[in-house]
C-alpha cells in the first residue's frame, strides 16, 4: 500500500524533473522556460511552444509526452484500483491507527493475538487500560482491527515493530506468539529496549518457563499448570476460588481486590497503618516489601516508600483511595 502512494506522487514528480532538465540541456533555456514547456507537454494543453524547437528538441518532446502517457495512464489505474478496493478508507484507518499509537503512554504490548491473546485484550479492555497488540497473521489483524484494537502488522521479534508499539512508554508487555523460542528471542530483544518493562510470558511447555525467566520475564505463566491449579482448588476450596474471582472481578460492584504502590511523595509513607485515614471498607490484606510478603499487618505497622500494599474494599473506596495517593 505504501508503495503504491509513493509511486502515484514520485512518478509525475520524476517526470517533471527529467522533462525540466531535458529541455534546459537540449534546447538551452532558461529552468523556468523547461518547467512551463515540461507542463504543458505531459499535460497536453497544447499550447504553443515559448520558443521554435530544434529537431532534437522535437523529438525529445515525442519522447517525453509517450513516457509521460504511460506513466500517468499507470498512475490512474493504480489510484482506480486503490479506491475500488477501498485503499483509501484502509490507509487513513491505519494512518489515524498509527497516530493514536503514537500517541499511547504506559499502556501494554500484546504480542500475539491467537486464543490466548483475545482473551488478554478482552480483560484489557474490560478495564479500560490502553494497549496495543503486535501480530503477522493476516486473518489474525482484521479480527483485532474489527473489535476496534490498535494493532500493528509485524513480526513481534523485530526492533521497528517494537519501536512503533512504543516500548519506551510502555509500562507492561505479554509475550504469547505460541512459540517458546520466538517468545524467548523477544523478551530479550524488549528487555533491551526498556530495563524497566514489565514483561509477562506464557510457556506452552513447563520446561520453557526456566529460559523464559533467564531471557528477562519478570513472570511466567503455563496453560497446563495454571489450568490445573484452577480445577484442582475449584474442586477442593469451590467458595474460595469463588470469593477470589469475584474480587478480582472490575465489574463486581461490592467487593474487590487491588494493590497500591507506596512512593515517595506518598500521603501514606512513613505512617503507620492505625493513623491514616483508611474508608471503613478498605483492609490491607498484606504488604509486599523488599520482596517478600507480609501477611500480619498490624495497627502499628509503618508504610516504607516502595512498599506493595494488598488492599480489598468497596470500589468506590477504592477509587478514592487511588485518587488520594496520586
Amino acid at each position: 500500500m505504501r508503495m503504491k502512494v509513493v509511486i502515484v506522487i514520485g512518478l509525475p514528480l520524476l517526470l517533471m524533473i527529467l522533462g525540466t532538465v531535458g529541455y534546459h540541456q537540449v534546447e538551452g533555456w532558461t529552468w523556468e522556460e523547461s518547467f512551463y514547456m515540461t507542463v504543458i507537454t505531459i499535460s497536453t494543453v497544447g499550447y504553443s511552444e515559448l520558443h521554435d524547437m530544434t529537431e532534437a528538441g522535437r523529438m525529445f518532446s515525442v519522447l517525453l509526452i509517450l513516457v509521460s502517457f504511460g506513466s500517468l495512464a499507470y498512475c490512474g489505474s493504480l489510484i482506480f484500483g486503490f479506491i475500488l478496493e477501498g485503499g483509501i478508507v484502509t490507509f487513513m484507518r491505519k494512518m489515524k491507527m498509527e497516530q493514536q499509537i503514537n500517541q499511547l503512554q504506559k499502556h501494554f504490548i500484546v504480542c500475539g493475538f491467537g486464543r490466548k491473546g483475545k482473551a488478554v485484550c478482552r480483560h484489557f479492555a474490560i478495564h479500560s487500560m490502553p494497549f496495543v497488540v503486535i501480530e503477522k497473521n493476516h486473518d489474525h489483524l482484521e479480527t483485532a482491527r474489527d473489535l476496534g484494537y490498535l494493532v500493528l502488522s509485524g513480526d513481534a521479534g523485530e526492533d521497528a515493530i517494537l519501536e512503533k508499539a512504543g516500548i519506551q512508554k510502555a509500562v507492561g508487555l505479554i509475550a504469547i506468539l505460541g512459540v517458546d523460542a520466538e517468545n524467548v528471542f523477544l523478551i530479550l530483544s524488549a528487555r533491551q529496549m526498556n530495563p524497566k518493562i514489565q514483561i509477562v510470558a506464557w510457556a506452552t511447555v513447563h520446561e520453557a518457563e526456566k529460559k523464559l525467566y533467564r531471557a528477562g520475564a519478570d513472570r511466567v505463566l503455563s496453560p497446563f499448570e495454571l489450568g490445573g491449579f484452577q480445577v484442582v482448588q475449584s474442586m477442593i476450596r469451590p467458595n474460595v476460588m469463588d470469593f477470589l474471582n469475584r474480587a478480582l472481578d472490575i465489574e463486581n460492584e461490592e467487593l474487590q481486590l487491588d494493590q497500591i504502590l507506596v512512593q515517595d511523595d506518598s500521603p501514606i509513607s512513613g505512617k503507620a497503618l492505625k493513623d491514616c485515614d483508611f474508608r471503613n471498607s478498605l483492609k490491607v490484606l498484606g504488604i509486599i516489601r523488599d520482596g517478600k510478603h507480609h501477611y500480619h499487618v498490624s495497627g502499628n505497622d509503618v508504610f516504607q516508600t516502595g512498599d506493595i500494599l494488598i488492599v480489598m474494599g468497596e470500589p468506590q473506596d477504592l477509587k478514592v483511595f487511588h485518587n488520594r495517593l496520586d
